[in-house]
């Protein structure tokens, strides 16, 4: 009996130590979130910002235009020609 218990006390110790040295993953505790949803989640809002910011650039882009018309008026579209 002492082998039984020395073998699966061992094997025990070697995936601890596998889990500590990182060739193995630490097994997920069930109030541990999914990783994979976190991720989703964290693309899913920076796309949000992403278009957000894109619709400020076109805003502040033809707030400039308009300005930049306004000042130097047909000049610069005499220059384009």
């Amino acid at each position: 009996m002492k082998g039984i218990l020395a073998r699966k006390e061992t094997h025990l110790m070697r995936e601890e130590e596998s889990v500590f040295l990182g060739m193995k993953r630490s097994p997920r505790k069930e109030d541990e979130p999914d990783p994979v949803i976190i991720r989703e989640k964290q693309v899913a809002d920076a796309k949000q910002v992403q278009i957000g910011n894109q619709a400020k650039y076109k805003e502040a882009l033809k707030a400039l235009t308009n300005e930049i018309m306004d000042v130097e008026g047909y000049d610069v579209m005499d220059m384009k020609l």
